[in-house]
């Protein structure tokens, strides 16, 4: 109740109690095209067709005192509303709704519901971002090859590489011993006058690795960010720029400094760095592994929607609706009044992404970790994994895709993230339609084609990379409806009373989003729960529906440990009563001699005393076993389970529900 009161009192202050004024529209509409702002000849703001008014409860004088801070009228709330509302007698709440049945068909969406904005005729493409792919700045002499150089060179030239590289890796020799123990090789070649003339064998261990294509700098781009927005530059164009200041308007970051080397010759230092690597040419080295292309699940026979027969049992991803829903050749396009829609590029034919036979279906993550002891720096990394593998082979470090590394030592901020992200979208469209690429053992190229599937992160990242509120927003809390913060620990926050959000209305308020001043920008936040997101170019990309439910925190953080630490240990199931042959001590004895995989996370030994534990794969393994604990900690002598209350000690205390 407390942190009702307080979300309650904050919207009082910056809204106010929403009274009715003279000279002001008395019918507000929830959601218009034109927002509520007093009946003059005032000129409004830009994007003034940027609804601001999205919930019923908001009156006009809470819309009219917005569009005065838009204007600059008043300088804050507290110039316009008093700050006591001892006075304010609030109407009577209405009587809780009555919980829905769950096979009721859930209400109508949003923008059903609402007033719709004006139709949008004139269309035009949504721009690409302004940013060069990883790896474009390379000539083609420098570029690295697909096919490694030692496959040009001599078998016994290799060799003499790779034992090298072996000797530094695995036997932990420094750099001159792997050197001089390359070079020993090479000039007993030379004494046996089995050294080639052409290609000329490399002597150094960089050019060792570079020669045998596991020199993983040559494959990464790192780029010079501003410190301040993260506006990226690739080496070639930190050298074009004029000024070391941001390019980016309004920013105030030093992208470079300036320095004379020994030679005297100026040298740039970026400020802050970003390394990338190509999506598109982490696809082209995989298509030349042995195996991998066949590897691809083929969905040209798939019958589409399978799970719409209640019979057919889902066995992986492919299974789902979204699976054949994704399109290729086709583009966004924005309308004047912010509308999105898809449409064909140059009249070319729209194919689904499962008519190709390399048709890929990606999964994008993102997260942070500490990466210090004892020190407060967070970095975090963009990875893209195969849904097309096997499920055994997608998650596998060598079929995953590390897109990006974002550096710290705080997490991103929406700009921040967003030019993080202008790379791999960029690429992302164009593999959209199409890249051709080598096949090993192929004598002719393939199409190849992928998509985004789905975004499956944790909750707070979801949040930022799909353009909403955070998950402690006040009003916009949840990415799937319209459930505000006071409503999360009530039970009208999960009886179906709530509203879908809309994916097209979340799309428009992007857009606007994405035009709009730094005060609309906010405006729009608040009430409408959408900032601006990169990956809402795309095409055919649909930020709620392709956002996975963040299920290792709801889930194992959340009920797992809820049922164990609050329900089975808290409320007594698990009884000392008894010695040696207690519940208790039959949960400790047989959790205790579980014989894990030496694959898999074990579980600590004093579960039965101490049921925190630290990380989500952990509660996953005891949920595997949970079954058999609790038949083994609470069966009779007759291997049933009692249908009475379990012993209680006699030190027993009455246990508290908030």
């Amino acid at each position: 109740m407390y942190q009702t009161w307080q979300v309650i009192v904050k919207h009082l202050k910056k809204h106010g109690p929403g009274l009715k004024a003279q000279g002001y529209m008395q019918n507000p509409a929830p959601l218009t095209c034109q927002p509520l702002i007093p009946q003059t000849n005032t000129p409004e703001p830009p994007h003034s067709s940027a609804p601001l008014a999205s919930r019923e409860t908001q009156g006009p004088l809470r819309d009219v005192t917005h569009q005065a801070l838009v204007r600059g009228d008043l300088q804050h709330q507290d110039d316009f509303f008093d700050a006591n509302f001892d006075d304010y007698d609030p109407e009577p709440e209405p009587d809780p709704p009555q919980p829905v049945p769950v096979n009721q068909e859930l209400p109508l969406l949003r923008r059903q519901q609402l007033q719709q904005p004006p139709p949008d005729r004139n269309f035009i493409p949504a721009a690409l971002p302004d940013i060069r792919e990883p790896g474009v700045d390379q000539d083609d002499a420098d570029a690295p090859s697909l096919v490694p150089v030692a496959f040009q060179e001599k078998a016994e030239v290799r060799y003499g590489y790779l034992t090298a590289v072996m000797a530094n890796i695995y036997g932990h020799l420094s750099w001159i011993q792997v050197t001089n123990q390359l070079n020993h090789t090479l000039n007993t070649l030379l004494i046996a006058n089995a050294l080639p003339i052409f290609p000329r064998p490399v002597r150094a261990l960089v050019s060792a690795k570079w020669h045998l294509g596991i020199d993983p700098d040559q494959w990464i781009t790192t780029y010079a960010i501003c410190p301040e927005c993260w506006k990226h530059h690739t080496p070639a164009q930190l050298k074009e720029l004029d000024s070391p200041e941001c390019t980016v308007p309004g920013c105030d970051g030093i992208l470079y400094s300036e320095q004379r080397d020994v030679k005297g010759k100026i040298v740039r230092t970026a400020t802050k760095l970003n390394p990338q690597t190509s999506i598109i040419g982490s696809l082209k080295r995989m298509f030349m592994r042995p195996g991998f292309a066949k590897s691809i699940h083929d969905s040209r026979q798939n019958r589409p929607r399978p799970n719409d027969d209640e019979d057919f049992i889902m066995t992986d991803i492919h299974h789902g609706s979204v699976w054949h829903e994704l399109e290729t050749n086709i583009m966004h396009e924005v309308g004047e009044f912010g509308a999105v829609r898809d449409q064909s590029i140059d009249g070319r034919t729209v194919m689904k992404l499962t008519e190709h036979r390399y048709g890929l279906h990606l999964t994008m993550n993102t997260d942070w970790m500490g990466i210090l002891e004892n020190w407060p720096h967070s970095t975090g990394a963009i990875y893209y994994a195969i849904n097309d593998l096997p499920w055994e082979e997608r998650f596998l470090q060598i079929n995953v895709i590390c897109a990006a590394v974002l550096p710290g030592p705080k997490e991103p901020n929406v700009q921040q993230i967003n030019h993080c992200l202008e790379p791999s979208v960029k690429e992302l469209i164009i593999l959209k339609n199409g890249v051709k690429m080598d096949i090993i053992n192929k004598d002719e190229s393939a199409d190849v084609f992928a998509d985004n599937e789905i975004l499956d992160c944790d909750m707070p990242a979801a949040h930022k990379l799909s353009g909403t509120a955070g998950h402690s927003h006040d009003m916009h809390p949840c990415l799937y409806c319209d459930i505000n913060i006071t409503k999360i620990n009530t039970r009208q926050g999960y009886d179906y009373s709530w509203i879908a959000a809309d994916d097209n209305h979340v799309l428009r308020q992007s857009f606007y989003s994405r035009d709009a001043n730094p005060v609309w920008q906010k405006a729009i936040l608040d009430d409408h729960g959408v900032h601006w997101s990169i990956m809402n170019i795309i095409a055919g990309w649909f930020p709620l529906k392709k956002t996975v439910l963040d299920f290792m925190h709801c889930v194992f953080f959340g009920i797992i440990a809820h049922l164990f630490m609050h329900v089975l240990f808290a409320g007594y199931m698990f009884s000392s009563v008894g010695g040696r042959v207690s519940p208790k001590q039959r949960f400790k004895n047989l959790i205790n001699s579980v014989k894990w995989p030496s694959h898999i996370t074990r579980l600590p030994k004093n579960l039965g005393e101490n049921q925190l534990l630290k990380k989500a794969d952990e509660w996953r393994r005891l949920l595997t076993i949970t079954l058999v604990l609790l038949w083994w900690s609470w069966k009779d002598e007759n291997d049933n389970i009692p249908d009475i209350e379990p012993p209680q000690p006699p030190n027993t205390q009455a246990l508290e529900f908030t």
